[in-house]
């Protein structure tokens, strides 16, 4: 396997199922973190050269 830097959505998919939902807010937290990682991501492809959602 190559080496490389994870992406932003690797580190989303490493973190995500550590996260307690446990009450609104704690999945309103979930939900505005994973859009950070998604808005990270999105900036990487860019930033690379790279299209797509």
């Amino acid at each position: 396997m190559k080496n490389r830097e994870p992406s932003a959505m690797d580190c989303w998919h490493f973190i995500a199922p550590m996260l307690p939902i446990t009450d609104d807010f704690s999945q309103s937290v979930y939900v505005k973190t994973f859009h950070a990682f998604k808005l990270l991501e999105d900036e990487e492809k860019k930033k690379n050269g790279k299209t797509g959602s």
